[in-house]
């Protein structure tokens, strides 16, 4: 089961050195009673499926505020199932508890393709703020978009030159990298070497 409630630090500053829950989203997804481990899959081309250690999961995927990842929730409710596509940023994970907690804005349209057949079901409102069993869809690696600096309560973003750029999960690594072969840090140093103000307080591609 699990929740899905606003989010007391939505919309505000982080104190120096003190993270925002959720990152400062509208909204925080708990999901209980986790196994820890978290099943990955592929259509086509190549239809491959495996199980990652959701840690490992939760820090190879990228939780860029540059272009988060988007995902769907289906959860049992009295009425049936409720689905709600949503973005996710800043995931917390408690192996002790069991539980995953996600920064989260609710998405009223998706263009992607690979949620497509789970958003047509879309409501287009949150689900309550509290539900039964539920799954949790995430799409597939988002493409680096962004130079970024994380500064105190603000994100500030550029377009990565030669940008977008695909990523591809890695099944032996836990990790999403470019698709082209070059590396995250690659696209970092590309940041920084465009940008004057990355090169003086450091960028992320994302």
């Amino acid at each position: 089961g699990g929740s899905f409630r606003p989010n007391p630090g939505a919309g505000t500053p982080a104190a120096e050195g003190t993270p925002t829950p959720g990152g400062g989203a509208a909204y925080l997804l708990t999901l209980e009673g986790h196994p820890g481990g978290t099943v990955y899959f592929s259509d086509r081309p190549a239809r491959v499926f495996g199980e990652a250690p959701t840690r490992d999961f939760l820090d190879g995927l990228g939780f860029s505020p540059a272009n988060p990842p988007n995902a769907a929730l289906v959860a049992q409710t009295e009425d049936g199932d409720d689905v709600v596509v949503l973005e996710l940023l800043d995931p917390a994970y408690d192996a002790d508890a069991g539980t995953v907690t996600y920064g989260a804005e609710v998405l009223a349209e998706y263009a992607g393709e690979g949620l497509a057949h789970v958003a047509e079901r879309q409501a287009g409102a949150a689900p309550p703020e509290a539900f039964g069993r539920a799954s949790l869809f995430i799409d597939d690696c988002p493409d680096l978009t962004g130079c970024f600096i994380h500064e105190v309560g603000d994100v500030r973003i550029w377009y990565l030159p030669d940008g977008p750029v695909g990523m591809c999960w890695s099944w032996s690594s836990f990790a999403c990298s470019p698709c082209n072969g070059n590396s995250v840090d690659y696209y970092t140093d590309l940041c920084n070497a465009t940008f004057g103000e990355c090169a003086d307080k450091g960028c992320h591609a994302g």
